[in-house]
C-alpha cells in the first residue's frame, strides 16, 4: 500500500512533464516526439487514474477495516465494562448476602442465647414449683399422718378407757375375755409385735398386751393368774429384750408396733 501510495503521488509530476516534452516537441517541429510523449502522457494519466482507483479502494478498505477495529473496540470495551459491572455487581451481592447472613446469624446465637436463659428461667421456676409442691404434699402427708395418729390415740384412749372401766366393773375377770377384747380394739397388733421381736416368749407377748393399755400390776396378775411380784420380773424381762432404758414408758414403746 506505501508502494503505491507513493506511485501515485510521483505519477502527477511526471505526467505534467511529459506533457510540457509534448508541447515542446511539437513547437520545435518534431511531431514524432511530440506523438510519443502525447502517448506516454495518455499511459500515464491512465496509470495515474488506476492508481487512484487503486487507492480510493485500498483507502474504503483501510476505513472499512478502521471502523470495523473501531466497532470491535468498542463492541470490547463495553463487554469489559460489562465484565467490570457484573464484578462489582457480583461483589456487591455477596457483600450484602454475607452481612445478611451474619446479622441473621447473630439474631440466631441471641435468640439461642436468650432461648437458653428462658429454659433455666423457666426449669428454675419448675424446680421450685415442684420443691414447693412437694414441700406441700409432704406437709399434708405429715398432717394426714398426724391426724391418723390422733384417731388411732383417741381410738386407743377411748378403747383404753372403756377395758379398763370394763375390768373395774369385773365385766373382764378372764385371760381368754380379755384377749378376745384386746383381738378386736387392736387386729394384727400382736403378730406385728412377733415378727419385730422374736425374743419374746409366748408369757411375754401376753403381759405385753396387757402393758399396751398401762394396766397395773395387780391388774395384769389377776387377769394372768400370778403374783404381783412375778410382774415386776416379767416387766425386767420385757424391757430388756427390748432395749428399753428406765426413762420410756413400756406402753408408749408398744404402741409404736400398732
Amino acid at each position: 500500500m506505501l508502494e503505491d501510495a507513493v506511485k501515485v503521488k510521483n505519477q502527477p509530476i511526471e505526467a505534467d512533464c511529459v506533457q510540457l516534452l509534448s508541447v515542446l516537441y511539437k513547437h520545435i517541429g518534431d511531431y514524432k516526439y511530440a506523438q510519443q510523449m502525447l502517448e506516454r502522457y495518455n499511459g500515464l494519466k491512465a496509470n495515474e487514474r488506476e492508481a487512484m482507483r487503486r487507492s480510493q479502494i485500498l483507502a474504503l478498505g483501510a476505513h472499512y477495516r478502521y471502523t470495523e477495529l473501531e466497532r470491535e473496540k468498542l463492541s470490547l470495551k463495553l463487554q469489559v465494562q460489562r465484565s467490570q459491572f457484573m464484578i462489582v455487581a457480583m461483589g456487591l451481592i455477596f457483600a450484602i448476602a454475607f452481612l445478611i447472613a451474619w446479622t441473621l446469624l447473630r439474631e440466631s446465637r441471641h435468640k439461642q442465647k436468650l432461648l437458653k436463659l428462658k429454659n433455666i428461667e423457666v426449669e428454675e421456676q419448675i424446680n421450685n414449683l415442684l420443691q414447693s409442691l412437694k414441700a406441700e404434699q409432704d406437709q399434708k402427708t405429715d398432717l394426714i399422718r398426724q391426724v391418723q395418729d390422733l384417731q388411732v390415740q383417741y381410738q386407743n384412749a377411748s378403747a383404753s378407757s372403756e377395758l379398763l372401766k370394763a375390768i373395774d366393773q369385773k365385766q373382764i375377770t378372764t385371760w381368754v375375755e380379755y384377749e378376745a377384747v384386746f383381738q378386736r380394739i387392736c387386729p394384727g397388733w400382736i403378730e406385728h409385735l412377733k415378727q419385730q421381736v422374736p425374743e419374746l416368749s409366748p408369757t411375754d407377748l401376753k403381759y405385753c398386751m396387757c402393758l399396751y393399755f398401762n394396766l397395773n400390776n395387780y391388774a395384769i396378775a389377776n387377769l394372768c393368774g400370778v403374783g404381783a411380784d412375778g410382774i415386776k420380773s416379767a416387766k425386767k424381762r420385757i424391757r430388756d429384750k427390748l432395749s428399753l432404758d428406765d426413762a420410756t414408758e413400756i406402753y408408749l414403746h408398744l404402741r409404736k408396733f400398732g
